[in-house]
């Protein structure tokens, strides 16, 4: 972790431990934010007189989407790629159901799992290679 100087030029390199931190901490931050901004975009939005059962499906599929961005952050560790399929998949599935709080959310949640791919495609570069 850190920079190296070889031959007078700087060799970056990156632990994967420090990779799947990085995408578990985004994960989280994506899952949390879907959670907060689902209920409190709603609430600033609808008058609390109009609220039906019906129009809260966008929050409850946000914060459920959010509770499986902040599981497959507890679980990139133990089960990267299985993890970060399932990650990508809801936030996939975030950004096209959960409105504005989805979107943020989201696009954590995507990058989170692009981060958290990059350790595994090393590995299959370098078995091809």
């Amino acid at each position: 972790m850190g920079s190296y100087l070889h031959a007078g030029r700087a060799d970056m390199r990156i632990e994967p431990e420090q990779v799947t931190r990085t995408a578990a901490q985004l994960l989280l931050v994506g899952g949390l934010l879907a959670i907060i901004l689902s209920p409190t975009l709603f609430l600033l939005q609808t008058p609390i007189e109009r609220i039906e059962l019906g129009s809260l499906t966008g929050v409850v599929i946000s914060a459920v989407l959010g509770i499986v961005l902040i599981v497959a952050a507890r679980q990139v560790h133990e089960s990267p790629l299985t993890t970060i399929l399932l990650s990508f998949v809801a936030a996939i599935a975030l950004l096209a159901l959960g409105g504005t709080a989805g979107l943020i959310g989201g696009l954590f949640g995507i990058v989170g799992a692009l981060v958290g791919s990059a350790p595994l495609v090393r590995d299959l570069v370098t078995l091809e290679g």
